[in-house]
């Protein structure tokens, strides 16, 4: 008797935890349904304010006014005819500042796209972005589409607004790597800001392109300002998906 009693209770507890954990997920995933909401309303209000492609002039002065809001604002990434057209942020205190916050400082898994803090948009070699891979496409997820090189062809470069006006970057390499230097598979990326002569940019660029999936034609001279883009990747542990770009003049 005692014996029943106590499987019952059992019984009766184990189906009150399915419940209780039950109830907790549908609570987070309601939670992050509507955060993801909040973050992409907070982008689609924000690209309203962008003027239209060729309207170079009043893009720059949209640019400039929300940085007013939000200073920590550095750039604004787009690649033409895809779902990439994001701010960029920098906090040359604090790296990471943004991977898990949106734009006015509250948590958001969604992030924002930032630049590396040692990254001088004037100055630096190679600039740096981070991003997420969002399942849906958002943020950087639709960079993996670049594995393939037809996407490339469509989509051969990315535009970058700064105070000092949005330029053309061609697209040169696309490769994947990990986060864990010390792996057989890391391609070091993140280190390279400032060339220190000619000899390490002409380096780097031949790194990267011996590591692309394909062959763009495309090789960067010195003095062509890089943009790298960097998301996470998910066939290797760790993994990072880079898509790297020289400044056309």
């Amino acid at each position: 008797m005692k014996k029943e009693l106590i499987i019952r209770i059992v019984f009766v507890c184990g189906i009150g935890l399915c419940l209780v954990a039950a109830l907790y997920c549908a609570l987070y995933l309601k939670d992050t349904g509507m955060e993801h909401r909040r973050a992409q309303k907070q982008f689609v209000i924000l690209s309203e304010k962008m003027p239209e492609e060729g309207e170079s002039e009043q893009r720059l002065e949209a640019f400039l006014t929300m940085r007013r809001t939000y200073p920590d604002l550095t750039a604004w990434i787009r690649i033409p005819d895809t779902k990439l057209d994001y701010p960029v942020m920098q906090t040359p205190d604090e790296q990471d500042y943004y991977l898990h916050r949106n734009m006015d400082g509250e948590y958001s898994s969604y992030g924002v796209p930032y630049l590396q803090a040692n990254c001088s948009t004037a100055e630096s070699d190679n600039l740096i972005v981070y991003g997420h891979h969002m399942k849906n496409g958002d943020i950087f997820g639709s960079l993996s589409e670049y594995v393939d090189k037809s996407y490339w062809e469509e989509h051969p470069q990315i535009m970058l607004l700064t105070e000092d006006g949005e330029a053309v970057y061609d697209i040169f390499a696309v490769f994947k790597t990990t986060a864990a230097e010390d792996s057989p598979d890391a391609v070091v990326y993140h280190t390279f800001v400032k060339a220190e002569d000619s000899a390490a940019y002409i380096d780097f660029v031949k790194m990267v392109k011996e590591h692309s999936f394909y062959d763009t034609g495309i090789t960067p001279l010195y003095g062509e300002q890089l943009l790298t883009l960097s998301t996470c990747e998910y066939t290797l542990e760790d993994g990072r998906l880079v898509v790297v770009a020289r400044k056309k003049e």
